[in-house]
């Protein structure tokens, strides 16, 4: 018998030795009428009768000449009719199967091609599809992990590092203002004791050096007339 082109159902293709019609192989199709039958392109997959190729959908890929679309693993994704899933971006996560990735909150950071976001460790912060946590800047601290930002030393404490967890109080015979990263000496004439935000000013009769933690009383025969003095005379 002759070979003849297949009038019926589509799926089917004309085998030249026996004249009958035959089933396409996997991964190929044929409409009604083919004399032979041609793979589906890469992004597509055969219909069960393969009569057709149809598109997969999003979050699915496939190579040519595929039977089913393959779901695309956690941290890839794909649009319609996608040859292969691509990795997320970092600063984004995905789970299988997805169309689109998922931006990473504030507070937590991803690399390329995660699964889910990670987050930031205690005296980190990040804001929203952070792909790295950064460092508290000296004078400032977190003590929490998933920080979305820094909180300044208190008035009477410093932090001299970045990526603290805590702040120090400053000794006493120092003080420092909101947000240092050192403390500084009180002045001449004025002391305080440890974790002061200011220096209290020697009183009438006493005095002091610089970074002092007290007031001295004069000697016997001098005098300080005046509060703050740094000397007796």
């Amino acid at each position: 018998l002759g070979a003849r082109l297949c009038p019926s159902c589509g799926g089917t293709f004309p085998n030249v030795s026996t004249g009958l019609c035959d089933e396409c192989s996997f991964g190929r199709y044929s409409e009604t009428g083919f004399a032979s039958c041609v793979s589906c392109v890469a992004g597509y997959h055969v219909k069960n009768n393969n009569s057709d190729c149809v598109v997969c959908d999003a979050g699915k890929s496939s190579a040519s000449n595929s039977e089913t679309c393959d779901d695309c693993e956690a941290g890839t994704y794909s649009n319609t009719g996608a040859p292969s899933c691509s990795d997320c971006d970092s600063g984004k996560y995905s789970g299988s199967s997805q169309g689109t990735c998922t931006d990473c909150p504030a507070g937590t950071h991803s690399s390329t091609g995660s699964s889910d976001c990670i987050a930031c460790s205690v005296g980190h912060y990040s804001a929203a599809r952070a792909s790295t946590c950064s460092a508290c800047p000296s004078g400032s601290y977190t003590n929490s992990s998933g920080a979305v930002g820094c909180n300044d030393c208190v008035s009477g404490s410093f932090q001299p590092s970045s990526g603290a967890s805590s702040c120090y109080d400053c000794e006493a015979g120092m003080f420092s203002s909101q947000g240092a990263a050192a403390c500084l000496n009180c002045s001449a004439g004025t002391y305080s004791s440890g974790g002061a935000s200011t220096c209290v000013a020697c009183g009438v009769g006493t005095t002091s050096t610089l970074g002092a933690s007290m007031c001295t009383a004069c000697p016997n025969g001098t005098f300080a007339s005046e509060s703050q003095s740094t000397y007796c005379s």
